[in-house]
């Protein structure tokens, strides 16, 4: 059997504990694309968020993010799918979370925006965009 596409989730498997990829693993996604074996970061993340560790480390991948809603390719940074929830989706899932008082967060291509948010969720993107942000010039 001939490897076309190797996959990998971010947490745990691509980055160790301390969000970095090894140079193991690095070396290992060079050698895929010397083989012609094309390599895939998966994760749930955003487009941006995804796409930044790839950029970062220079790895010839392609994404599969926001839960498979985009599929894009890094060495290009060219979307090549994306599935959109239409304005009335959108409308509807807000108004949910303002009847149960939730905080929603509506991924986009560039960020998230988050309805009835306290600022917290911020917390959580402040670790990559230090690491990663101002070599790939994206931040979240």
């Amino acid at each position: 059997m001939r490897y076309r596409l190797i996959c990998s989730d971010i947490d745990g498997t691509l980055v160790n504990s301390e969000g970095q990829v090894t140079k193991a693993n690095q070396e290992a996604i060079l050698r895929l694309k010397e083989k012609g074996i094309m390599f895939a970061i998966c994760s749930g993340r955003m487009y941006y968020a995804a796409s930044m560790i790839g950029l970062y480390y220079g790895l010839p991948s392609h994404v599969i993010c926001s839960n498979g809603a985009v599929i894009a390719n890094l060495e290009n940074d060219q979307i090549l799918h994306e599935v959109n929830l239409s304005s009335e989706k959108i409308h509807k899932i807000c108004d949910v979370g303002d009847k149960y008082n939730c905080v929603i967060g509506l991924n986009t291509i560039r960020g998230v925006i988050f309805r009835g948010s306290d600022g917290i969720e911020d917390v959580l993107y402040k670790k990559a965009n230090e690491m990663y942000g101002p070599a790939t010039g994206r931040t979240m």
